[in-house]
């Protein structure tokens, strides 16, 4: 398949499976996935499938890692096939198809599946690569997956269209069809061939061989008659596959078969009677070793093929294998070795004893025929029962006596193939009397121990067992058996379990003979308990598989009969439901079991105390198992009987933290059951003493009620509710003698009943929230308050009675685990310190406590505290330290906190240590720290000593004498220092003093400290002091290892600082001038500039902040290296150091300014340092510095500085790259931290400074600020107030300020003096015309106009004439915005689109701009003539755009018209343009003005035109031939404000007539085709003319013949002699004029038309229409370039005229009433038949290729409704079948046209025929008809649609159906 068909293909593959939105989700095709699952999985996730498949492929076919890298490459994921070139599909597609035919090999595989998803995902292989997909697919044609293959590909019309049938019905097909295919397809045979022929680069798998061969085979065994085509298509496959050279392996070749593969042994076995065919053949052939491998085959898929099975026993039956049953033996031992042994297995081939065997079966298997439910075979094996018996104790004998002398593994063996048979059976007696018998024989233990009994029924006997008989005899010999077992459990029960694995006889023998040993006499109680721990786990396993359910089987079963009971279930022995009845056996057993342990613990009390593995397992048993509700009896049986303690037994279960939630539900609701047990009326042997050890037990019940599983609280509570039941009973009951248990006071008293009753009331709360039970308990027991409980819950019971039941709650859960401990103690918590009042409270939490001191100790003699130990020590110090009065604890209690409160180093993260500190910690109460007071009071003068001891330790050098004596000093200082501190440092020494000084903030003449700490300050700065002190340290104490000083001396650098700023934070502001100098002041600066520790700089800063504070002019003097220091601090990256220059600065900056108002300073070194910190830092230190020195004046300076900082910092980068930076970022960010009312009137602010600057880089500054007021120009805040009225008269007030800012600013970008590049002030324009577009709209008229008149007062005349500009668009944009017409014009010019409307509010605004304009437009001679010009159009352009009722425009006419006569050409044309909008507005108001105004326009135009009449001749001053544009404009003007005065002053233009069509119809420029806007604004004045000028001034000479003679004559006379040629401009006149003559006269114009046919029909025809046909044949010769290029031009024109023409004739026909010109039987006929063909003609008529090209032009579709109407009306007009039938079929004859347009006109015309002349049309239906029939079979559908309507409509008017005549 070439690329270009492929891709193609893909495309059809992809629109055919692509599924309609509305109908069914999408899907996508995939082998793995459905295909709705497929659509949402992403290929990305597909990816890592096929990998994982990959990885599995190549481990077992290394050739599969390769594609690794390529196919499966994580850049595959980019590959789209639809994109590749040729040259790259051909590379994948090769790639592909080497893959597929690897993975033909191994696609049964899921791994394959895997990596084959993802190729048709991602390579579309199921479109592309169809052919190599499918022959990898084929081998698996009968899988699931082949199917699926085939359903993704679109089989088309290929090869694989036979595969259709799989496509559709998802059935895999059989080889067999694909060999059909083969054959009557030999292209396909072919394709098999040469897709499996082995080259020396790949030779596929054994799979792939071996399926094609057999195919190729088939095909040619089945085929009637080999021919040559056939065979030269299969030799090329036989001689390459036998080529050694090509095949690496054997596989193409015949070999030795060593087994029988499944298939071919399916096809052998249903062949019919094969046993019986094999039976013939080997008694005259050597067919031994075929027998041999058929068998083996059918033993290996016996196991799991149940007819495989059954072909194994009748084959053994039919055919000769005595030298083969060694052989068959061994192949069964190989298949199952440990499963029974292979003895039982071969034996059962004989005997099958089967339970799933099907009902038909052969007639051989005699022993399953007798057992057999059916009647059918039972009677099919009648009369072979007695030979299978027989057959079968051979067999038995033979075994016997056959492993007899075999070793006791074997004699193993045998013993359980004869166990089954040990149960007589009536159907096998026989059988089973022998086994017996034979079972002594066996050398088994088991079997030899026990007294059988096999020989009480003689022979006689035998015919008339009956079953109780038969049962008698089982029982005895289950009885030997369990006797048997009983005197030696250890040494059979593990044969007996294997035993029981075997068949369903098997089990159920085993499971009665340990019933038996169970119900056994008690006196071998101890063997009987043995059996039961041996027994259990196969018993449990046998019920799990039974799976039971719970249908009331075993409510019958009594535990006191458990005798009774196993007999009955022996007479059952032989029933169909085996499940059932080892379902009943084993609840007894399970029964007798717990029986035996009953009897136990009466014997051995002790038992329960010490516990029992077997009740334990049977109890876990019992609540999880499958029919767990079987069970309940048992249970409870278990709990009463079984167990010592019952409540102790069980409550391990439910307070066990290692079981699950499900036991420990379960057991909870054992325990709920036991209670109701006990607590009912049926229960009347009641043990007090047991119900006491459950009442006793209800402490521990309470605690599940608050765990955190909801189902175990709900069982909780039924606990409660059954204790509840079992108290109320013992309340009741007397109480009998020897109990010896007595409940506490607290139990036995009615109020305990009450508290019962109280839980049980909330057990709806309890159950749905855990938090419920601790409030409630607590409330109730002391006086804690809790929402969740009632306000008087604490008053129920008194106090001692709460004393009581807390302390019994309390006593009983300290006999817990310590998970109950904890679990109890968290639910009692909120009773506060009434816990520590039980004494089994506080021993528990000393005992936890001394354990805690040993292991901090290192004492690890005790045991480490576990987990609930910590946490039971953790809550009772939470409970312990919460407590209010912290004063009354006792001192034992502080001791305690002081043991808890230590850690050390060496155990930071033990929780022993840590967890109990962390808690004290977290729960002291500051009332607790209240009670720690100290008196301790020191004078300033004691510590000014100790510091002035520590500054004379100086490390200075100088003379030898001076450094001794010096030396000296400082060896007695550190004597001194030594004895008071002993061995510590200095720097110790001064930290601690520092911080004494830092903590005691009452010293005496604090103040007095400040120099001295400035001392220690300036030494700790110095490092030779510090050195000093360090060397000096080392000579004292003669070490080599030298001190850690750079922390000390941090720490105490912080210290001085700290004191210093706690000092200084105490004086009050002026008049501390003496207590610091200005060295203190360049010290700190000094301080904060040369430390890195960020701590130690940010006390500086904050100390600094300070002082300034309490001696504001004293930091003045160095104000600027203080801000250089903050500068260089900015870039702290942290929210503290933040903080602390926030705070410097707003004490600084208030006191900078002071001093001078300048800001650039502070500024330049913030901006410059900001540029190196992160980004949210930046905006709050601005923010910050803008409030403090005052956002309102400042914003505006600093969002300048901002920019003129990223200009000097980047050379010459564009505005997209500027805009990323961060100065441009910051600005936006402050301002958005600012309200609206402070940075919006900013923003003209800032264009005024950026303009007023005398900086370099003005235009780049510019074009920033105009970006960034776009930007703010889009804020929410400013666009959500614009609709304010409250905010109205700011905003406007901002808005007229940045209007006059953003002119000025555009005024200096056209300043070609600067030097800018003209790009940059290019984008500086168009920013700024934005800006306006943006502002205009949000501005009010009367703000506008007031903006304008002020810009207009301005000095320079540039501002001038731009905000004359601007005013001007803005008017014009107004008229864009209400007219969506003009769209297309407002997206191709970037103009403003704003809407400026004039009301009443912004009239006086409006009337003051126009006068303002007035005043530009009368300045002297002397004034700059462009403002003149300019303000003349801006007047124009608002009188055009506010057409308003404004005496202002009436001042504004008056003086417009002296100016048209101006010498200036171009002021008189904007004069007159403007007089013209002016008029349009003024109406009937420029009357008394119309005099001038005409006279000063005609004198104006005729200065500019020469008149042909003469009356202006000498006024012209045009001296050249061809028209200049002032000229045209000039003229253009007048032309204008001539069609508005007839407009608008239509009925007082009679005195200017004459000259008004002097000028519009005799001037050459108007009519001559010198200029085509001329031509065009004067035909649409002609026109108005028409329309506007009363009829009575035009139709009397127009209806006068002759002078319509002269206008026919002057229309179509020739305009050059030497061409011939008519003018078609005067012709388009004319008939523009008989158009608008018909129109008004209708009727009496109509004889005027016969005038008109010639001219007509020469015009509508084709030829002739340009020229006279007789000249044109004289002079075609002579016809110039210039000529023939006006011919070229004439197209529209024609048209115009052809439509003005039609149209003329469609108003005659219309209003022809008397059929003056279509009278069919007058001498007109002629003529009318004459115009039939002309008009009919325009079907075929081509439109120009341009219909804009001349204005008025009409379009196809005008023209098309006017054809069709002027022939319907033609018809209708004519009312005569003369007309109608030549008119009919010239239409229908255009039909037949090979276009669409003369077809549908023709169908119209018809239509219209039809509808109009209705019943008249009938006539004409047999011609029309065969045209329709025709044109219903076009190949257009819209000429296909109008003809089956016109039909409809035929068959209407007919009330026939017509389409048999078609």
């Amino acid at each position: 398949m070439s690329s270009i068909a492929a891709q193609l293909q893909a495309i059809k593959s992809a629109v055919g499976a692509a599924p309609e939105p509305a109908r069914r989700p999408i899907t996508r095709p995939s082998v793995l996935f459905d295909a709705k699952e497929a659509a949402d999985i992403d290929l990305r996730a597909i990816l890592p499938i096929a990998l994982s498949g990959l990885e599995h492929l190549a481990s077992v076919d290394e050739r599969f890692a390769r594609y690794n890298n390529t196919l499966f490459s994580e850049t595959s994921l980019d590959v789209n096939r639809e994109q590749l070139t040729p040259k790259e599909n051909e590379k994948i597609n090769k790639s592909i198809s080497t893959y597929l035919r690897l993975l033909a090999g191994y696609l049964q595989l899921p791994a394959a599946l895997k990596t084959l998803e993802y190729l048709i995902r991602r390579y579309l292989v199921h479109v592309y690569n169809l052919d190599e997909l499918l022959l990898s697919a084929l081998p698996y044609h009968d899988t699931h997956a082949f199917v699926r293959i085939v359903q993704l590909v679109n089989l088309g019309n290929s090869k694989w269209t036979f595969l259709g049938g799989v496509k559709s019905s998802g059935a895999p097909p059989p080889r067999s069809f694909l060999v059909q295919q083969c054959i009557r397809d030999k292209a396909m045979l072919e394709t098999l061939c040469n897709y499996v022929t082995p080259t020396k680069d790949f030779n596929h798998s054994r799979t792939v061989v071996c399926f094609c061969t057999a195919v190729i085979v088939e095909c040619l065994g089945a085929v009637p008659k080999l021919d040559t085509d056939i065979v030269q298509r299969v030799l090329g496959f036989v001689f390459d596959s036998l080529n050694p050279a090509l095949t690496r392996d054997q596989d193409y070749k015949s070999q030795s078969v060593h087994d029988l593969p499944k298939k071919p042994l399916m096809i052998l076995k249903d062949i019919r009677d094969l046993s019986g065919v094999l039976s013939v053949l080997s008694s005259e052939y050597n067919t031994e070793k075929f027998i041999r491998l058929y068998v083996e085959a059918l033993i290996d898929y016996s196991t799991s093929d149940d007819s495989c099975h059954t072909h194994l026993i009748e084959t053994i039956e039919t055919l000769p294998l005595k030298n083969s049953v060694e052989r068959i033996a061994f192949k069964k031992h190989e298949i199952n070795p440990m499963g029974g042994g292979f003895m039982s297995e071969l034996f059962g081939l004989v005997f099958d004893k089967s339970d799933t065997a099907p009902t038909e079966i052969s007639d051989s298997n005699i022993w399953f025929s007798l057992e057999h439910p059916k009647q059918y075979p039972k009677s099919a094996g009648g009369s072979k029962a007695s030979k299978a018996s027989d057959i079968a104790i051979s067999c038995l004998e033979r075994m016997v006596m056959e492993y007899q002398s075999h070793p006791m593994d074997q004699a193993k063996e045998v013993a359980l193939v004869v166990f089954p048979l040990l149960i007589v059976n009536p159907k096998t007696f026989r059988v089973n009397l022998k086994a017996l018998e034979l079972a002594k024989k066996i050398q088994w233990e088991f079997y030899t121990s026990s007294s059988l009994v096999y020989d009480e029924v003689t022979a006689d006997k035998t015919k008339n067992l009956d079953p109780d008989s038969i049962a008698l005899i089982n029982m005895k010999n289950i009885k030997a058996f369990a006797k048997t077992l009983l005197a030696d459990p250890n040494m059979h029960v593990e044969w007996l379990i294997n035993s029981g694995n075997g068949s369903r006889f098997s089990r159920t023998l085993f499971l009665l003979i340990v019933l038996q040993t169970l119900v056994a006499p008690s006196e071998v109680l101890g063997k009987q308990l043995s059996l039961c721990q041996a027994c259990l786990p196969a018993l449990k396993d046998e019920w799990c598989h039974i799976k039971p359910k719970d249908n009331g089987a075993g409510n019958e079963i009594n535990i006191d009969k458990l005798e009774k009971c196993s007999v009955e279930l022996v007479k059952h022995i032989f029933n169909s439901d085996s499940e059932a009845l080892n379902a009943k056996i084993l609840l007894c057993l399970f029964w007798g079991i717990l029986r035996v342990h009953s009897s136990y613990i009466q014997k051995d009390s002790m038992v329960g105390i010490r516990g029992n593995t077997v009740l334990h397992d049977l109890f876990l048993f019992f609540i999880t198992s499958p029919g767990k509700n079987i069970f309940q009896k048992h249970l409870q049986y278990l709990i009463l009987n079984c167990t010592g303690a019952p409540f102790q037994f069980i409550l391990k279960y439910f307070l066990d933290e290692d079981l699950s939630d499900g036991v420990q539900m379960e057991s909870l609701l054992v325990l709920a059951s036991v209670f109701s047990k006990c607590a009912s009326s049926e229960y009347s042997s009641l043990n007090e003493s047991t119900c006491m050890q459950l009442l006793l037990g209800f402490p521990s019940i309470i605690l599940p009620l608050a765990h955190g599983n909801k189902d175990i609280r709900s069982s909780a509570v039924k606990c409660i509710e059954g204790l509840s039941l079992l108290w109320q009973r013992m309340s009741t009951s007397p109480q009998r003698n020897g109990n010896n248990i007595k409940l506490p006071q607290c139990m036995s008293s009615p109020t305990f009943g009450m508290f019962l009753e109280s839980l049980l009331s909330q057990k709806t709360m309890i159950s749905s929230d855990a938090t419920f039970l601790p409030a409630y308990i607590s409330s109730m027991l002391s006086p804690h308050k809790d929402m969740m409980v009632p306000d008087n819950l604490h008053e129920r019971f008194d106090q001692p009675t709460k004393d009581s039941l807390l302390h019994f709650i309390l006593r009983s859960a300290m006999k817990l685990s310590p998970y109950g401990k904890f679990m109890a103690l968290s639910v009692l918590k909120g009773v506060g310190s009434t816990l520590f009042q039980a004494e089994d409270v506080k021993s528990l939490f000393f005992n936890l406590l001394d354990r805690h001191d040993q292991y901090w100790n290192r004492d690890y003699s005790v045991p480490f505290l576990s987990t609930y130990e910590i946490q039971i020590l953790c809550l009772l110090l939470e409970v312990l330290f919460s407590m209010s009065d912290c004063a009354n604890i006792e001192f034992r209690m502080f001791k305690a906190l002081l043991r808890s409160l230590r850690v050390d180093a060496l155990s930071p993260d033990d929780p022993i240590v840590v967890l109990p500190c962390v808690t004290v910690l977290q729960t002291l109460q500051p009332l607790f720290f209240d009670e720690l007071k100290t008196d301790i009071k020191v004078h300033a003068s004691t510590v000014v000593k100790f510091i002035d001891l520590i500054v004379a330790l100086d490390g200075t050098k100088g003379h030898p004498k001076r450094v001794k004596r010096q030396e000296d000093q400082k060896r007695d200082t550190f004597n001194i220092l030594k004895e008071f501190f002993g061995e510590h440092a200095v720097a110790s020494i001064l930290v601690s003093l520092l911080d004494i000084l830092f903590l005691k903030k009452d010293v005496k003449q604090r103040s007095s400290l400040l120099q001295p700490l400035f001392q220690i300050l300036s030494r700790l700065l110095t490092d030779e002091w510090v050195s000093g002190i360090v060397c000096q340290y080392n000579e004292q104490h003669d070490t080599s290892e030298t001190p850690d000083s750079s922390s000390s001396v941090k720490e105490a650098q912080q210290l001085v600082l700290l004191v210093l700023k706690d000092i200084t934070d105490t004086l009050h502001s002026g008049h501390n001038d003496a207590m610091f100098n200005s060295s203190n002041i360049q010290l700190l600066i000094d301080c904060v500039r040369s430390v890195k520790d960020v701590r130690i700089r940010n006390h500086g800063f904050s100390l600094i902040a300070s002082v300034t504070k309490a001696c504001p002019e004293l930091v003045s003097g160095s104000m600027v290296d203080l801000f250089v220091a903050i500068g260089d601090a900015i870039k702290q990256d942290d929210s503290h150091s933040q903080r602390v220059l926030e705070d410097l600065l707003s004490v600084v900056v208030p006191s900078w300014l002071s001093r001078t108002t300048s800001i650039e300073k502070i500024l330049q070194i913030f901006i410059k340092a900001l540029a190196d910190i992160s980004e949210h830092r930046r905006l709050a230190l601005m923010v910050y510095l803008l409030r403090t020195l005052g956002t309102e004046s400042s914003l505006s300076t600093v969002i300048m500085h901002l920019f003129h900082s990223l200009l000097e910092r980047v050379s010459h980068p564009s505005l997209s790259a500027m805009s990323q930076e961060w100065e441009c970022g910051l600005a936006i960010s402050v301002t958005d931290q600012c309200s609206y009312t402070l940075w919006f009137p900013c923003l003209s602010k800032l264009l005024k400074e950026i303009r007023l600057h005398k900086r370099q880089g003005l235009p780049e500054m510019l074009l920033l600020a105009m970006r960034y007021i776009l930007v703010k120009l889009e804020d929410t805040e400013l666009n959500f107030e614009l609709e304010s009225k409250e905010a109205a008269d700011f905003i406007q007030g901002s808005l007229g300020e940045l209007l006059e800012e953003v002119i000025l600013c555009t005024v200096i970008t056209k300043d070609k003096k600067r030097d800018s590049s003209d790009d940059i002030m290019k984008e500086v324009r168009e920013y700024a015309n934005t800006v306006l577009k943006i502002i205009t709209v949000w501005m009010s008229a009367s703000t506008y106009f007031r903006g304008i008149t002020q810009l207009l007062d301005h000095s320079d005349s540039v501002v001038k004439r731009k905000t004359l500009g601007i005013l001007s668009e803005t008017a014009r944009g107004n008229s864009l915005v209400q007219n969506k017409q003009r769209k297309a014009r407002k997206l191709k010019h970037s103009s403003l689109m704003a809407s400026i409307k004039v009301d009443q509010d912004s009239g006086p605004c409006f009337s003051d701009l126009c006068l303002k304009i007035l005043v530009l437009i009368d300045r002297g001679i002397d004034s700059d003539s462009s403002v003149k010009i300019a303000a003349i159009s801006a007047l124009e352009t608002l009188a055009k755009e506010y057409p308003l009722d404004n005496p202002t425009y009436s001042n504004c006419l008056a003086e417009i018209i002296h100016h048209i006569g101006s010498g200036d050409i171009v002021t008189s044309s904007a004069s007159v343009r403007t007089a013209g909008a002016l008029i349009n507005v003024l109406g009937s108001k420029a009357l008394p003005q119309l005099p001038l105004i005409m006279k000063n326009i005609m004198l104006g135009s005729h200065q500019v035109s020469c008149c042909p009449s003469g009356n202006y001749a000498d006024g012209c001053t045009r001296t050249s031939a061809r028209l200049s544009s002032q000229t045209t404009t000039m003229l253009l003007s007048v032309l204008t404000t001539i069609e508005v005065i007839v407009e608008k002053l239509g009925e007082f233009v009679n005195p200017y007539l004459a000259e008004i069509l002097d000028l519009v119809v005799l001037h050459p420029e108007c009519g001559s085709h010198m200029d085509a806007k001329l031509d065009a604004k004067a035909a649409d004045v002609r026109n108005l003319l028409t329309e506007k000028v009363p009829v009575r001034l035009i139709l009397p000479p127009l209806l006068n013949m002759p002078l319509f003679l002269r206008s026919l004559e002057w229309a179509e006379s020739e305009i050059d002699e030497s061409s011939s040629r008519r003018s078609l401009d005067r012709a388009i006149v004319f008939y523009k004029l008989v158009n608008k003559l018909a129109e008004q006269h209708r009727s009496l114009f109509t004889p005027y038309f016969k005038y008109l046919l010639e001219g007509s029909v020469q015009y509508l025809s084709e030829d002739g229409a340009l020229a006279n046909s007789k000249q044109k044949k004289k002079k075609a010769k002579l016809e110039d370039a210039q000529v023939e290029e006006k011919d070229k031009q004439s197209g529209p024109r024609l048209w115009i005229l052809r439509a003005l023409i039609l149209k003329s004739l469609h108003k005659c026909f219309l209003y022809d009433n008397d059929q003056k010109i279509l009278d069919s039987s007058s001498r007109s006929a002629p003529c009318t038949c004459l115009l039939l063909k002309p008009i009919v003609s325009q079907f075929v008529v081509e439109p120009p290729e341009c219909t804009k090209s001349v204005m008025d032009t009409p379009s196809v579709e005008e023209v098309d409704e006017t054809l069709v109407l002027c022939l319907g009306q033609m018809a209708v007009t004519a009312r005569s079948d003369i007309l109608w039938k030549p008119l009919n079929h010239e239409v229908l004859m255009q039909t037949r046209s090979d276009k669409i347009r003369p077809k549908m006109l023709g169908l119209k015309v018809v239509r219209y025929m039809l509808q109009h002349l209705k019943e008249e049309y009938v006539v004409l239906l047999p011609e029309t008809i065969p045209f329709l029939g025709e044109l219903l079979e076009d190949v257009e559908l819209p000429v296909k649609t109008l003809s089956q309507e016109i039909l409809k409509e035929m068959e209407t008017l007919s009330g026939e159906s017509l389409r048999q005549y078609l």
